[in-house]
């Protein structure tokens, strides 16, 4: 896919100039932008914990 976008910014010419790397560059940084605000959003780290009980605190051995 970056291959097909690199030759999309040659339009011709031999190598990218100093501005089209530049925005060439933009387009990946958006979507790792992106996927980033996802996973920000959407992940869930919620660890479900067995309710403590009188048999579970007698297990604990004090130093």
């Amino acid at each position: 896919m970056a291959g097909n976008l690199y030759n999309s910014f040659l339009n011709g010419a031999e190598a990218l100039s100093l501005e089209a790397w530049q925005q060439f560059w933009f387009i990946p940084a958006a979507f790792a932008a992106v996927v980033m605000v996802l996973f920000g959003l959407l992940f869930n780290d919620r660890v479900e914990q067995a309710p403590a009980t009188a048999a579970g605190a007698s297990a604990v051995v004090e130093k």
